[in-house]
């Protein structure tokens, strides 16, 4: 891989519990004050990060799903020379579904009442969105420790002391 999508693929996501609580107040906040019956932050690896209400699917099968139908649409779109899909949404008879991929790489799923159409969660999306990506991105720009430095003596050392 090359350029920016091998970047993006090597960074890391530091959880602190900044972070944590951040990601927890903006969903809680969506499922409370906007009347979505749930709300998730997917890391894009599939790991779930976050959510808030009770959907209809379990978190684990949902934060994996996410994940795959965002690469497979992605890679779906630039097959058709477009851009990256950045939101899309499933509309039913049990639920009004937003996915939307944040600028960190991450995924923010909402699912409303069915009766809720998309010009009334509109602004709600939009202001979880802003009190998210900010805290995702700092957690991947934040940078790994350095690690170890090991040389010849320090290996010995240690392969010494086990």
């Amino acid at each position: 891989m090359e350029g920016d999508k091998a970047h993006n693929i090597l960074t890391r996501l530091v959880v602190t519990v900044e972070l944590q609580a951040g990601l927890d107040a903006a969903l809680e906040a969506l499922v409370r004050d906007d009347g979505a019956r749930s709300a998730a932050v997917v890391e894009r690896s599939g790991l779930l990060l976050a959510s808030a209400g009770q959907g209809p699917v379990t978190e684990s099968a949902l934060a994996a799903l996410v994940a795959g139908v965002f690469k497979s649409l992605t890679a779906l779109s630039e097959l058709m020379g477009e851009g990256e899909v950045s939101t899309f949404q499933q509309a039913g008879p049990s639920s009004y579904t937003v996915f939307n991929l944040l600028d960190s790489g991450d995924a923010l799923v909402a699912s409303f009442l069915p009766s809720r159409p998309e010009r009334q969660v509109g602004g709600a999306l939009n202001l979880a969105i802003a009190k998210i990506s900010p805290l995702l991105k700092k957690a991947r720009s934040g940078g790994a420790s350095p690690g170890l430095k090991l040389d010849a003596g320090s290996i010995d050392s240690m392969l010494g002391n086990l």
